[in-house]
C-alpha cells in the first residue's frame, strides 16, 4: 500500500474548507449536547484558568501595567512563578497560600477569584444545556462574566473601572452579534446588530443624563462613568428589558446595602459606595437563571417541540391462516349449494305430486 505524507493529504484541503466541514456536520453542538458531565468539568476548568488570568487583570490594569511583561511573580521579593507554580487552585494549596522563596502571604483573592470564575462558567454552560440555548452564545455569557468579575473587584479595591474593562465590550459585543450565525449557517445577522447599537446608544444616553442630574443634585458622582459604561454592555449583550431589570434589581439591593455597610464601617463613608459588584451579581445571575426563571414565570415564552407524527404499520397477515373475508365467502357458497341441493331433492321424491301430473298428463290426452 502507499503512504501519503501530511503535506499530500491536506494539499488541497484549506482552512476555510476546514471550518465549512466542521460547522455542516455540527460536531461541537453534538459534543456538547451529548456529554453534559464532561463538558462541566472542562469548562469548569476553563474557568479556572481565565480567573488566574483575571487576577492578573484585577492586579495590573489599575496601574497601568502590561498584561504580558513581567511574567508572574511574587511582589514582594520579585519572585517569578514557574510552570508548576501557576496551576490554578492547585498551586495555591500545594503552598498553603505563601511564596515558595519569602514565605510572604498570598491574599485568598487569588484562590477566590480561580474558584468562582470556574463555578460561573459551569453554570453558563448548564444553562445552555438545560434551556436549548445557541452554543454561540457560551462566548458572549463568558466574555460578560469576565468583564464584570474584574470590574468588580477593581470597584471594590481601588473604587474605579478602568476603561481597558470596558471599552473592548463596545466592540467586540456589536461584533458577536453580526458573526453569531457565521459557524452554524454562513450568514451575518444585521438586524442583530442595529437592535444592539441602538439599545447601547439609548441607554448610554439615558444614563449620561443620569450621571449628570445626581451630579447636581447631590454636588458628587452618585452614578459614575465606570458605572455606565457597563450597564451600555448590559444593553448590547442582553437588550433592554433584562437591562432594566439588572438595573433595576442592582439599585434596590445597593440602597438596602448601603446603610448596613456604613453602619459597620463609618471610616469608609468618604470612600464612596461601589455600584459595580452588585451589577456584576445581578449580570452573572441573568446569565446562568435568567433564561429557566422567564420560561417558568411566563409559559409562554418555552420553545415549542415539534414532534414529528408516527405512522401505523400495517398490521401483519399470519401465514397459513385464511382472512376473515375469504372465510366468509367461502361459508357462503357453502350455505348457497346446500340449500339448492336440499331444493332437489324434494321434487324428486315427493311421490304425491308425482301421481297429480301423471293424472293430468292422462286426462289431456
Amino acid at each position: 500500500m502507499e503512504t501519503l505524507t501530511l503535506q499530500e493529504v491536506f494539499n488541497d484541503f484549506t482552512l476555510d474548507q476546514f471550518f465549512i466541514e466542521i460547522s455542516s456536520k455540527k460536531l461541537y453542538i453534538e459534543f456538547i449536547r451529548t456529554y453534559p458531565v464532561f463538558c462541566s468539568i472542562v469548562f469548569f476548568w476553563i474557568g479556572c484558568n481565565i480567573g488566574s488570568f483575571l487576577n492578573v487583570c484585577i492586579y495590573r490594569l489599575p496601574l497601568g501595567m502590561s498584561l504580558l511583561h513581567p511574567k508572574s511573580h511574587c511582589p514582594k521579593c520579585g519572585h517569578k512563578l514557574g510552570v508548576m507554580e501557576n496551576i490554578p487552585i492547585f498551586s495555591y494549596l500545594f503552598l498553603l497560600g505563601s511564596c515558595k522563596e519569602c514565605g510572604d502571604r498570598i491574599s485568598p483573592r487569588y484562590l477566590i477569584v480561580e474558584t468562582l470564575t470556574g463555578l460561573i462558567f459551569t453554570g453558563i454552560y448548564l444553562n445552555i444545556y438545560f434551556c436549548f440555548l445557541p452554543i454561540a452564545s457560551l462566548l458572549l455569557l463568558f466574555f460578560m462574566a469576565s468583564v464584570f468579575i474584574t470590574a468588580a473587584f477593581t470597584d471594590c479595591d481601588l473604587r474605579i473601572i478602568p476603561d481597558t474593562v470596558s471599552l473592548p465590550g463596545m466592540v467586540l459585543i456589536p461584533a458577536y452579534w453580526f458573526f453569531h450565525n457565521w459557524p452554524s449557517s454562513r450568514t451575518f445577522d444585521l438586524p442583530s446588530l442595529i437592535r444592539c447599537l441602538v439599545c447601547m446608544a439609548g441607554t448610554g444616553l439615558f444614563f449620561t443624563g443620569f450621571h449628570y442630574l445626581g451630579k447636581k443634585l447631590f454636588k458628587r458622582d452618585a452614578f459614575g462613568w465606570g458605572d455606565v459604561k457597563l450597564v451600555v454592555l448590559i444593553a448590547g449583550a442582553f437588550f433592554w428589558i433584562p437591562t432594566l431589570l439588572i438595573v433595576l434589581a442592582s439599585c434596590i439591593a445597593a440602597l438596602i446595602y448601603m446603610p448596613v455597610f456604613w453602619r459597620f464601617f463609618p471610616k469608609r463613608r468618604h470612600r464612596g459606595f461601589p455600584f459595580a459588584p452588585f451589577l456584576a451579581v445581578f449580570v452573572i445571575g441573568w446569565s446562568i437563571f435568567g433564561v429557566g426563571l422567564t420560561r417558568f414565570v411566563f409559559p409562554s415564552t418555552r420553545p415549542v417541540v415539534h414532534q414529528p407524527a408516527r405512522k401505523k404499520a400495517p398490521a401483519k397477515k399470519k401465514k397459513g391462516t385464511p382472512s376473515k373475508n375469504k372465510a366468509k365467502k367461502k361459508n357462503g357458497k357453502k350455505a348457497d349449494e346446500k340449500t339448492t341441493g336440499e331444493k332437489g331433492t324434494n321434487t324428486v321424491a315427493d311421490p304425491k305430486k308425482g301421481q297429480e301430473e301423471g293424472r293430468k298428463n292422462g286426462s289431456g290426452k
